[in-house]
């Protein structure tokens, strides 16, 4: 009897013992998972991880399509660059008539200062823009490409019927020869190194692409 007592009490202070073993080893376990996942934070918030690449300023230049999109095509181009104009050609025309209803489609003018007449145009299709015709503008622009004296700029607008007053008074004061800088140096911020640079959100594409391209990363981030 004595014995079967002392049996008892050993496998009771065994299994004790096991019990207590097996709570350090979880023990041990959640130390180093609370470690681990620390690190982890640690490394996503901390080391940049968790940084996204940079995406362009959204809502202070010419767009058309859906204003409220989460999904943004933005074109960097320069409208007197030959790569910028084969884009607007061959490209922009089946964005726009593919997307018009389910993507924000904004242009930034980048004069990339390697052919003449860049600035002015630019500044032009912001004059343009004020009075609602800065596409209409972009199209003469890109299809009379090589030209840019400021008397043809003004017969531009002219020919879309807007305000001449207007819009000379705008050219004329350089109203947005800051706007094309910033424009400029936000490119340069976002290494757009060519033109055109399409950005879709921030994902990034450099110079004139087959439109299937463009769709492919347009559709997947309108699934997201």
């Amino acid at each position: 009897m004595q014995r079967h007592q002392q049996s008892k009490q050993q496998s009771h202070e065994a299994l004790q013992h096991k019990s207590s073993g097996s709570k350090k080893s979880y023990t041990k376990y959640y130390a180093i998972g609370a470690v681990v996942a620390i690190l982890a934070i640690y490394f996503i918030f901390f080391s940049g991880g968790s940084k996204a690449p940079p995406m362009p300023i959204i809502g202070a230049h010419p767009f058309t399509g859906l204003p409220t999109s989460n999904v943004n095509i933005i074109i960097f181009g320069d409208f007197q660059c030959p790569f910028t104009k084969q884009f607007h050609d061959e490209v922009f025309s089946k964005l726009l008539e593919t997307y018009k209803d389910t993507a924000r489609i904004e242009f930034h003018p980048m004069p990339t200062g390697k052919h003449q007449y860049d600035r002015a145009s630019a500044e032009a299709a912001y004059c343009a823009n004020e009075q609602g015709k800065f596409w209409e503008y972009s199209d003469i622009l890109f299809a009379r490409q090589g030209q840019g004296e400021d008397a043809t700029l003004k017969n531009y607008a002219a020919e879309l019927g807007l305000d001449k007053d207007k819009f000379n008074a705008c050219f004329d004061s350089h109203k947005y020869k800051q706007t094309v800088q910033d424009d400029y140096l936000e490119g340069r911020q976002l290494s757009v190194a060519v033109t055109p640079t399409i950005f879709i959100n921030h994902l990034k594409l450099e110079g004139s692409l087959p439109f299937y391209q463009y769709q492919r990363y347009v559709e997947f981030a309108l699934k997201q």
